[in-house]
């Protein structure tokens, strides 16, 4: 399932693969195609599908048309793949994460490279923040007897990748009546012999960027003290406030900041 809309099944009925798709508006009519592919999904909100054969090949079908929309050959085998928005399928192979958009004759562009913390984990879930500047590529495997979940945070904007231990991860933008814009919040959970927690962390820096402003125009004071007083507070801040919401967990995001 990639959303609520559409359930996709493929699935082996004789020596034939087919694919069986279950509109939820309409449960009681499947609709059943044969199919040569080894992995189908379908768009979270159209009557579009995407099949993946072989591993490497990758075709996008437009279903109410008849009509195939896309084709690619990619170079490594596919792991994972799912619908990361309306218009991209996020692919991810053994050394690095791809989009793919519908747009246009576009082949899938690289966006990262997996960290090493992935090698030999097994990919279950991959998502996008709302404003395409966050990534999380999530993974687990078998170590010491329990299933070890592996996470890498990736920043777009700073190119940075950050390794994170943990099962499950998810983008959310939370609205509330005192800030003018949305936090962007990121939520891991993560499970180890100690315990199992569940962290939320912001990444709005405003208050940072209000700070420094602020604090900058003492800086035109003539008196020196002044000056230096104001530097002095806005570093202390700065690191006082980045320590206390971003090193819940192992100093990530320490690595994002001061790259």
């Amino acid at each position: 399932m990639e959303s609520d809309k559409f359930i996709c099944v493929r699935e082996k009925v004789g020596e034939q693969n087919q694919v069986v798709i279950i509109e939820m508006s309409d449960p009681t009519k499947p609709t059943r195609r044969p199919i040569t592919a080894d992995s189908a999904i379908m768009h979270p909100t159209a009557k579009i599908i995407a099949l993946k054969a072989g591993g490497k090949q990758l075709q996008i079908f437009n279903l109410d048309l008849k009509s195939k929309m896309k084709s690619h050959v990619m170079n490594e085998d596919v792991v994972f793949w799912k619908w990361v928005t309306v218009n991209t399928i996020g692919l991810v192979t053994e050394t690095a994460v791809f989009h793919w958009t519908m747009e246009g004759d576009s082949q899938p562009t690289k966006v990262f490279d997996r960290h090493a913390s992935l090698a030999g984990c097994q990919v279950i879930n991959y998502k996008v923040n709302s404003q395409d500047k966050w990534m999380v590529l999530v993974g687990i495997s078998a170590q010491q007897g329990r299933v070890v979940g592996a996470m890498q945070l990736y920043s777009k904007e700073r190119g940075v990748s950050q390794p994170i231990e943990g099962h499950a991860a998810a983008f959310a933008d939370l609205k509330t009546d005192s800030a003018p814009q949305p936090y962007h919040l990121f939520a891991f959970a993560v499970r180890n012999p100690a315990g199992a927690k569940v962290n939320f962390l912001s990444f709005f820096l405003s208050f940072f960027l209000f700070s420094f402003i602020f604090l900058s125009l003492f800086s035109f004071f003539p008196f020196f003290l002044f000056s230096f007083c104001s530097l002095f507070l806005f570093f202390f801040l700065f690191f006082f406030f980045s320590f206390s919401l971003f090193s819940q967990n192992n100093n990530f995001f320490f690595l994002l900041f001061f790259k």
